[in-house]
């Protein structure tokens, strides 16, 4: 049995990396188009405007993004979710264990 552990920030940035979610070193929502309700709820609760609808999807300004996930909480369909979530050592070692 293994475990793997990604972690967030790397800043290599290789071209065949196999978690390129990991290379930004803040929160990401992510967009999973099958789960849409296009109802612009999202669009309309963030704060700062960092998402945008165009051509049926939902498009996320990673400079806009403040990461406080307003959107992916009141996502009517779930189309959203982040990836990352802060935790100490403490709490991975025992995930881990």
């Amino acid at each position: 049995m293994r475990t793997t552990l990604f972690l967030k920030g790397c800043p290599l940035r290789c071209q065949w990396c196999a978690n390129p979610e990991s290379q930004l070193a803040k929160i990401q929502v992510l967009y999973h188009q099958e789960d849409c309700l296009h109802c612009l709820h999202c669009v309309n609760i963030c704060p700062t405007h960092a998402l945008t609808h165009q051509d049926q999807c939902i498009h996320v300004d990673f400079n806009k993004c403040i990461g406080c996930l307003e959107c992916v909480k009141n996502c009517p369909g779930h189309a959203l979710s982040n990836e990352e979530e802060y935790r100490s050592v403490e709490e991975v070692v025992g995930i881990c264990l």
